[in-house]
């Protein structure tokens, strides 16, 4: 990412000695510039009246990411955006005003399915918000009260959270903690997010906490701290635990997953030949005992690197099972596999 920021800088530069409204260029991996034969992606940047619209594709033409700016010197999003699961499989669309999320953004899962959403600015969230009534009278609720209504909040999160796609780019794993009041109405008063300063993050976490409603009777508003952790690479279908206590494993976490993926990958002959590339989507249940079970590709590339992808999860070890009420339940996962 901050190889791709500096070489915008330097196509900064670069527009300022020209007049073309368009510019197309040809980059290496490391956005440097280069020719054409050795190029692995095409940026092309269209000057307007005033924005300039930036568009990367891969070299078959698939749209990577598109961006509108003031200034290319900037670096600071203004105008329409678009970002990608692969090339040309879109992930989600929206504006941004003045580098931040803004107004209505569309999301799309991997089978194309739209989810629609609408940003306001973090003090729009904070204000509508607050807790009216005295927080010094606020008591401790039960353990077990306490504990249906974390599960519950974690459910709905898990169910509408969507991470903005300048955080996709950064890491697959994000966490973040708050604490909030659950008030006698159901929904939650001064939430406050202790563990991160990213406004993407923040307004994303208010928007959807601002949402809630509790569906069961809060008899006695209280306040409570909790610990979220949400991972890219999952989706849940019907039948399995939607919404569990702890998600199944890899041994070792996602750093083990992602040395097993790379060390145990094996590019097949042909796959080569014809230069495919791109991701697999592939589900599979890991059931109670951390058995991998119902194989299943979700999205397909080409049937070689599809058998590829179900030989890797087929020789994975064990996982450590997903566990709700501290008991393993069978959870369905699904893991994108990365072609390159």
């Amino acid at each position: 990412m901050r190889q791709l920021l500096l070489s915008i800088l330097f196509t900064g530069c670069f527009l300022n000695g020209y007049s073309q409204d368009t510019i197309r260029q040809y980059l290496k991996n490391d956005f440097t510039i280069t020719v054409k034969d050795s190029a692995v992606m095409i940026r092309e940047i269209i000057t307007h009246k005033n924005y300039y619209a930036m568009t990367h594709f891969d070299m078959q033409g698939s749209e990577l990411n598109y961006s509108e700016f003031k200034s290319l010197e900037t670096l600071i999003p203004h105008g329409l955006a678009k970002h990608y699961y692969d090339p040309g499989a879109i992930y989600s669309t929206g504006n941004y005003f003045n580098g931040k999320l803004m107004g209505k953004w569309l999301y799309y899962d991997i089978n194309g399915v739209i989810d629609t959403v609408t940003y306001q600015p973090l003090d729009y969230y904070k204000k509508n918000s607050e807790y009216s009534s005295d927080i010094t009278k606020l008591k401790k609720p039960s353990a077990e009260i306490e504990k249906r209504v974390r599960r519950s909040i974690f459910c709905f999160l898990r169910n509408h959270f969507h991470l903005a796609a300048r955080l996709k780019n950064l890491n697959q794993d994000i966490t973040f903690t708050f604490k909030t009041i659950i008030d006698l109405d159901g929904k939650l008063k001064n939430i406050e997010i202790l563990s991160t300063n990213n406004e993407d993050l923040q307004i994303e976490v208010y928007r959807v906490l601002s949402m809630y409603k509790c569906d069961f009777e809060i008899k006695k508003a209280f306040e409570t701290n909790l610990f979220y952790k949400h991972t890219e690479s999952y989706t849940f279908n019907n039948g399995f635990n939607a919404c569990i206590d702890n998600m199944p494993q890899f041994p070792g976490g996602t750093d083990r997953l992602n040395h097993y993926l790379a060390n145990s990958f094996k590019y097949p002959l042909e796959a080569k030949k014809l230069d495919l590339k791109g991701k697999v989507y592939i589900s599979f249940v890991v059931d109670k005992t951390g058995k991998i079970t119902d194989i299943k590709i979700i999205k397909s590339l080409h049937f070689l690197l599809d058998n590829e992808a179900i030989r890797l999860v087929k020789s994975m070890p064990d996982w450590i099972p997903g566990t709700q009420d501290g008991k393993p339940v069978n959870v369905m996962y699904t893991l994108p596999i990365n072609f390159e």
